[in-house]
């Protein structure tokens, strides 16, 4: 277990919208298990402060992301927050914002989804939050 740097977030802080494509397209291209080689140090660090921002701002940058990109996404969470040290959220994890995104729009994550998710990660909150 390593222990990494951890500051509070800046309230008016945005969402790297290049961080979220990298990690986009390392789940399109099946490389999660590579995030800590894709990222550098520095993305890495930005990405475990930007994992704590408030989930209005997480709802806001998600929304543009059809269905296929929000589940790809949700698995780059789920990866990211195993694998990269200072990323664990626990319920306010952004895969649940976008469980919840994809929810509001009628679709559901599959039973193979879910699986995945239980092998892919020990945050109990996901997919759905504390309930």
């Amino acid at each position: 277990m390593s222990i990494g740097n951890w500051t509070p977030t800046n309230p008016d802080a945005e969402i790297d919208s290049a961080l979220l494509e990298t990690g986009l397209t390392a789940s399109r291209k099946g490389k999660l298990e590579e995030l800590t080689q894709i990222l550098s140090l520095d993305q890495q660090t930005d990405l475990a402060s930007q994992l704590r921002l408030p989930k209005e701002t997480w709802l806001i940058a998600l929304e543009h992301y059809n269905s296929e990109q929000l589940k790809a996404l949700l698995r780059f969470f789920v990866r990211a927050e195993m694998l990269i040290p200072g990323c664990e959220v626990g319920d306010q994890s952004p895969a649940i914002w976008a469980n919840k995104l994809l929810g509001q729009r009628g679709d559901r994550l599959t039973k193979e989804d879910l699986l995945w998710i239980r092998e892919n990660t020990n945050n109990r909150f996901i997919p759905n939050g504390s309930i």
